[in-house]
């Protein structure tokens, strides 16, 4: 799905018209929208780039909660910024 086409702006307004209504009520539906929007954009392309998304959302949800705790989280940030960098790199 390329941005220029089609089919693209017909997902992009259908993804608006889904957010838009839930956006104004803080709550976590509209992270979960855009989520599940990024998973089918991804999944439209190739699967294994919305396996690969899944599983790198899991990860930075992990690292979150690492420093969330406080313990060690300069090391939860670092091992996350080294995860982004080196999947960026790739």
């Amino acid at each position: 799905m390329l941005v220029n086409s089609f089919i693209f702006w017909i997902f992009f307004i259908a993804v608006l018209l889904l957010y838009f209504p839930i956006a104004g009520r803080k709550s976590q539906w509209q992270n979960m929208c855009l989520l599940g929007a990024s998973y089918f954009f991804y999944g439209y392309i190739h699967v294994g780039m919305a396996v690969l998304l899944a599983v790198v959302t899991l990860v930075y949800y992990v690292l979150g909660h690492g420093v969330a705790k406080g313990k060690r989280a300069s090391l939860w940030c670092g091992i996350g910024v080294s995860l982004g960098v080196g999947l960026l790199a790739y």
